[in-house]
């Protein structure tokens, strides 16, 4: 019995001590959920059945915990309303929350709107476009785009922004 008290003291203080060190944060389920929304005419209130937006090909979840980066696929239609909006959020963010968005045409057409944030009634343009919608706030969010993939990198003070209910959408539409 004392042989035993002699090897599991001097194993216990390393643990211990182990314990007490920074150790990397463990990977955990992901600070928001979203869901995809149908894609909606963009002329008549009408809904499709069908998703606007995924995750990606080759991806079994849209968010990504080593990187903390949401991907999610926009499909490729004309004259229709592509969405998804915050369902749930975790109390609070412990890294910034970004989405890499594929798929988000370069143009609009006449009718259509550039891509934005809607929550609690208000619009923040997420791109610049013809329909006056305003500039990018950059105290809310870093946006870059590089071809048909537009990433959002939302600051500290656009985190308060991301609630339930919150919808981030465009419209595509050259029907005219």
């Amino acid at each position: 019995m004392n042989h035993f008290r002699t090897v599991l003291l001097p194993i216990m203080a390393l643990c211990c001590v182990s314990c007490g060190q920074d150790a990397p944060d463990p990977i955990v389920g992901p600070p928001l959920e979203i869901e995809f929304k149908s894609a909606t005419s963009s002329f008549f209130i009408q809904d499709f059945g069908v998703p606007s937006c995924g995750v990606p090909k080759g991806r079994q979840d849209c968010y990504d915990p080593q990187t903390g980066i949401f991907h999610i696929q926009f499909y490729d239609r004309e004259c229709v309303n592509s969405s998804f909006e915050v369902t749930k959020v975790r109390e609070r963010f412990t890294r910034p929350i970004i989405f890499r968005l594929s798929g988000v045409s370069q143009g609009y057409g006449c009718l259509g709107q550039p891509l934005a944030l809607t929550v609690d009634g208000q619009t923040y343009a997420l791109e610049l476009g013809d329909t006056g919608m305003g500039e990018v706030d950059k105290t809310l969010f870093r946006v870059d785009r590089n071809d048909d993939v537009v990433t959002i990198e939302f600051t500290e003070k656009g985190q308060a922004l991301l609630k339930p209910g919150a919808r981030i959408s465009f419209t595509v539409d050259f029907c005219w």
